[in-house]
């Protein structure tokens, strides 16, 4: 027989998750506090959900994840490695695709493929092994693209990619964590979406940010990360 408990909120989970590792033992009054602000984010009113935050799509047999940070950073050295080599073009798609099917969170898979021949070898047999036709890859792309709130073109990777633009990605993580007390890097890199992450820190830090589709969601969702703010500083003050 099941148990008519209902489980907490994926979000509310994790953060209380966090707070346990760091150390931080949040009080029943602030844990029902933490609850009652999530509800609003993940179950709005006024229907300005399109689909869970981090949800993947399923596709020829994948499930398909927003790129999380690990990944990303993983991908933009990826570029630069290919664009210095002769490797065939197939594998920047290759890659993106490999990206994206492994950034599950906590999945730390592109952590075990660094050197170039590991790259092209790992990504093109991948995407080779995939039941995908040639004309369904663009399709595809486009909807990672969507996915990861990305309304621009795919980079082509001729783009500026110095050990300056890879440093100022790495320091996000930082950024990331400070704004969060509580938090961990590992979190940041592995345990969220890289757009959701980059749209928490925008939203604490000007009071807005356009993560959500609603004014009302855009609200409930600032709310609840300052009081995430609050718990932890109730504790690290003593």
């Amino acid at each position: 027989m099941s148990s008519p408990v209902p489980e907490l909120a994926p979000r509310l989970a994790e953060t209380l998750c966090a707070f346990r590792e760091a150390g931080v033992e949040p009080t029943d009054s602030e844990i029902v506090w933490l609850a009652i602000l999530r509800r609003p984010c993940d179950h709005p009113i006024d229907g300005s959900l399109p689909w869970l935050i981090g949800a993947p799509f399923n596709y020829a047999g994948i499930a398909w994840y927003p790129i999380h940070h690990l990944a990303e950073l993983w991908f933009i050295r990826v570029k630069k490695l290919l664009n210095e080599s002769d490797a065939p073009d197939v594998a920047h798609m290759a890659a993106f695709m490999f990206a994206h099917a492994h950034s599950v969170p906590g999945d730390v898979t592109v952590r075990t493929i660094g050197t170039l021949p590991e790259i092209v070898n790992t990504c093109t047999e991948w995407l080779n092994s995939l039941p995908i036709h040639a004309g369904q890859f663009l399709p595809l792309i486009n909807r990672l693209r969507e996915l990861d709130k990305n309304t621009a073109t795919i980079p082509d990777g001729t783009e500026d990619r110095s050990d300056e633009v890879l440093a100022s990605q790495h320091s996000g993580v930082a950024i990331m964590t400070k704004a969060f007390p509580g938090t961990t890097p590992e979190f940041w890199l592995t345990g969220v979406a890289s757009s959701d992450a980059r749209e928490y820190v925008s939203a604490v830090s000007d009071g807005g940010g356009k993560f959500a589709t609603s004014t009302t969601r855009t609200s409930a969702q600032t709310d609840y990360l300052k009081a995430v703010k609050v718990v932890w500083e109730n504790h690290a003050n003593g």
